[in-house]
């Protein structure tokens, strides 16, 4: 052990026990205090992506938490940048395999409003039609790339070979025919499946009061419909023999190389 040396302040700060609660609809919170800081930040996290996609909807989930941030019925997309802006706060979303997310950063001082926002987003998008078509085109253009790219046509091989015959095959940008054929309502659909109450872990860590921002967090999330988490797509992985060669053939002026393994899920006792 080493002695720390006088007025030296402590670079980390494991913060204060995690205050859990459930609502009766179902979303969970968990809020912890880290008061030597100076940032808040908070999250939405839900179940969904690849993992619960069929291949009718495959990459759709993109569509969905990558407008979701557009606008809100409070406000509209102007209105909302202007708030983040506000608040000197960053919002992100994305989403993978399995896990969906939308995040907010901001200073302590911004935390209730910070709070306020991220409900609104989550609970009030208004999916502007021009925000959707864009998404759409982008996410498009994605999915097209990455059938072109050398090293994600190789990953996309190990998909396919790895997890044969389940949803965790497909790239977890989606495919090509199922976006283009997607739509405003398709996106208001998945919204109202996967952000319900019992899908819904909204998390805050930073220098705030926790039992205040408890308080207003239960307050906001109290309108989330109930609802169960989404079932994931039928299909379990087939197993390969021992020696299995897959290959493909292209022309191509690069080089690729893709070393995975199938990594244990959430719920797995090795994870």
């Amino acid at each position: 052990l080493r002695a720390e040396p006088p007025n030296v302040a402590v670079f980390y700060d494991p913060g204060n026990p995690v205050m859990k609660k459930v609502l009766k609809n179902g979303v969970t919170f968990l809020v912890q205090e880290q008061r030597t800081g100076a940032t808040v930040a908070g999250a939405v996290a839900l179940r969904m992506g690849t993992y619960y996609e069929t291949d009718e909807d495959a990459g759709r989930s993109q569509v969905l938490i990558h407008s979701i941030t557009a606008g809100t019925r409070r406000y509209s997309p102007v209105e909302l940048q202007l708030q983040i802006l506000a608040a000197g706060a960053t919002v992100e979303a994305s989403v993978g395999a399995d896990l969906g997310q939308i995040t907010i950063k901001t200073k302590r001082e911004q935390v209730q409003r910070a709070a306020d926002l991220l409900a609104d987003i989550a609970l009030e998008p208004s999916f502007p039609d021009t925000a959707v078509e864009n998404t759409i085109q982008r996410r498009l253009a994605i999915a097209a790339w990455e059938n072109e790219s050398p090293l994600k046509a190789a990953y996309s091989m190990f998909l396919g070979a790895m997890y044969q015959g389940s949803p965790m095959a497909r790239p977890v940008a989606g495919t090509v025919t199922a976006i283009s054929e997607c739509h405003r309502r398709d996106v208001l659909a998945l919204h109202k499946r996967f952000f319900v109450g019992s899908n819904m872990i909204v998390s805050f860590v930073g220098n705030f009061d926790g039992k205040k921002l408890m308080t207003q967090l239960e307050k906001r999330f109290a309108a989330a419909p109930p609802g169960a988490p989404p079932t994931p797509a039928a299909g379990d992985p087939v197993p390969l023999a021992t020696d299995t060669t897959v290959t493909a053939e292209r022309e191509m002026l690069a080089n690729a190389f893709v070393y995975g393994f199938p990594a244990p899920g959430y719920e797995h006792p090795d994870y």
